[in-house]
């Protein structure tokens, strides 16, 4: 084989210096261009992502309300209690239903437990931080937005010297301005769109009406507790109640009593899921396994699954088999265990049928909820049950002496409604005027001193031509009718523009939406797929650590989302949009790290807390 020397190998041609070459130094160049480029323009996009947070807030609250509030009641409903908003015991939450117009001025949505002094002062400051905090943000966007927007309109046509000192120099709405403003828009200078003027004034109204709706919304109730008169007369929380699932009728054989009560153990899940077999028997052996598997109704529902009820065979007759009991060898027969009612909705998969069917008259004995029987935890009274008739005639609601906090749900709900339209209104009123203004480098809006200079020199103007006496000569109750009668309110417009350069919004924003489709279509898309992650972060229903890969999932798509937002309304070049997604997505995975540890430990602390609950009774069907 012939070893070709080195020289006779083609040399390979150096890269040229010119080549870009991924290195830290072009990194920080790249990164110092696109600051430089960013730098006029972050407080915009700063803004803007803030805007979109408080419309999807806006948009994620109503749809939870709309879809998953009402359809689950463990959300909003007290775990150790069974009494409706409306001061009634029911078993079973889903009959409350939180439309019903009846709770309109009910607190329907409450919870805590707190002394009055604490119920009030929370009650006094969200008066104070929603009502009068909130009407201040309100009044400050309105009025940017309306000036703005009629700022852009007195270039087409006049308004009335009150329209004007209201809008510019006053700068908030009173009772007096509103009708004002509600006579001059009807009978003397409106303005070209009978929707902009609508909605101006019951912005208006809005902003004035708010720290009343905010305190109507919301407040404290006395907390009620659920309690069953026992049969010596005593109020027993229901809390202390829970279900008898089995009987072991022959006890004595493994090391208990006869008629001995299989009770069902102590959850933690809260009084919805009630006695919840298919998690307790198939999802809690995994997430509790020493808790349960060790548990006598753990093992008590595996033998009934293995050997059946009564000591049947699958014939009918009796089970004449060394049986294992609790991993001990039993002798024959089996052993004689009955049940009084089995949810058989959350075990059909467990028994593969709707019921367990006695195979001696074809039966379901266990599949009549009226059948199920009831103990006290820790009741010294062997035996003594409680059937289902009895606890539903017998609990009732009493006041436990300390207070809640809350909302009316339908309320809350009309008012996140009118929330959303005022954002809509203002945004779009905001929208027109600002680009019409700037189409024409219109960008400066008038002060209040400004403005009255305005006000002055157009209330000279037509005052000396309508008048031998210049306005400073005349009093000012003469000023005033005068102004009201021969002026008819008189009239204040700015220089008229080119109306050929006029702007068309609908245009404008639909070209903005072809050049930026694309990322307008990731924005929705993500935005829609972190939906369902604000469903799973309040619904419990699945494996704790599910929830941990939530929050990540959540987590990464929120700072995704608002990466593509401050892109949008910030980034210039192609470059400063590239880092602002790339600086976006490395700090939504710095903060899912940072998130995820913590969740663990909370989910932790949350499994140590529920432990010692009480299994309680509701949806026990």
């Amino acid at each position: 084989m012939i070893n070709p020397s080195s020289e006779s190998q083609p040399r390979m041609a150096p890269l040229p210096r010119k080549q870009f070459i991924f290195s830290w130094k072009n990194l920080i160049d790249a990164t110092n261009e696109a600051l430089v480029d960013l730098r006029p323009r972050w407080a915009r996009g700063v803004f803007w992502c803030f805007a979109f947070i408080w419309f999807l807030g806006i948009c994620s609250a109503l749809l939870m309300m709309s879809l998953l509030l009402p359809w689950s009641p463990e959300l909003w409903q007290p775990e150790k209690s069974l009494c409706q908003p409306d001061g009634s015991a029911s078993y079973d939450g889903d009959r409350y239903n939180l439309w019903q117009i009846g709770g309109f001025f009910q607190i329907t949505v409450k919870g805590g437990s707190l002394s009055f002094t604490q119920a009030k002062v929370i009650d006094i400051a969200c008066d104070i931080i929603i009502g009068r905090v909130g009407q201040t943000f309100l009044a400050y966007f309105s009025w940017k937005a309306i000036s703005v927007y009629i700022k852009s309109c007195m270039h087409q046509d006049p308004v009335t010297y009150a329209t004007y000192w209201t809008v510019f120099i006053e700068r908030q709405p009173t009772i007096t301005s509103t009708i004002q403003l509600i006579r001059d828009f009807a009978t003397r200078q409106g303005l070209r769109s009978k929707a902009a003027m609508t909605f101006i004034v019951m912005a208006m109204v809005y902003v004035l009406a708010f720290p009343t709706i905010a305190s109507a919304m919301t407040g404290y109730a006395l907390e009620n507790g659920s309690f069953v008169q026992d049969l010596d007369g005593n109020l027993i929380p229901t809390a202390n109640f829970t279900a008898i699932q089995y009987i072991i009728h022959d006890g004595e054989r493994v090391n208990l009593t006869n008629d001995y009560q299989v009770l069902c153990p102590h959850a933690g899940e809260g009084q919805h899921n009630g006695c919840n077999l298919l998690r307790i028997v198939r999802y809690r052996e995994y997430a509790y396994p020493g808790e349960y598997r060790d548990s006598l109704f753990y093992a008590t529902t595996q033998y009934a699954l293995k050997y059946g009820f009564f000591g049947l065979d699958e014939t009918g007759g009796v089970n004449d088999k060394e049986t294992t009991w609790m991993n001990q060898t039993i002798p024959k027969p089996a052993l004689s265990i009955s049940a009084f009612y089995l949810p058989m909705r959350r075990l059909s998969s467990i028994w593969k049928q709707d019921n367990w069917v006695d195979p001696r008259t074809g039966a379901t004995p266990f599949a009549d909820l009226s059948n199920a029987q009831f103990a006290i935890v820790g009741d010294n009274k062997t035996n003594r049950m409680y059937s289902w008739d009895y606890l539903e005639q017998q609990t009732s609601c009493q006041p436990v002496g300390a207070y809640q906090w809350g909302f009316s749900y339908l309320q809350l709900f009309l008012s996140l409604l009118m929330l959303l339209v005022w954002t809509t209104g203002v945004f779009t009123l905001w929208l027109r005027g600002h680009l019409e203004l700037a189409q024409h480098g219109e960008h400066e809006m008038p002060g209040k001193l400004k403005a009255a200079l305005n006000l002055v020199h157009s209330v000279n103007e037509e005052f000396l031509a309508s008048s031998e006496k210049p306005p400073i000569d005349i009093s000012s109750r003469q000023l005033e009718n005068d102004t009201e009668t021969r002026l008819n309110g008189g009239r204040i417009r700015l220089r008229a523009l080119d109306q050929r350069e006029s702007i068309n919004v609908k245009s404008y924003v639909m070209d903005w939406a072809r050049r930026e489709k694309w990322w307008l279509v990731a924005l929705m898309a993500m935005t829609l797929l972190s939906l369902p992650g604000l469903y799973y972060l309040l619904w419990e229903e699945y494996w704790e650590w599910v929830k941990v890969f939530v929050i990540l999932g959540y987590t990464l798509f929120m700072v995704g989302i608002l990466s593509i937002v401050f892109m949008l309304s910030a980034g210039g070049a192609r470059r400063s949009r590239t880092f602002v997604v790339i600086a976006g997505g490395a700090f939504g995975l710095v903060l899912a790290g940072i998130a995820a540890p913590i969740t663990w430990h909370m989910v932790e602390l949350a499994h140590a807390d529920n432990s010692h609950d009480h299994l309680q009774l509701g949806s026990y069907r």
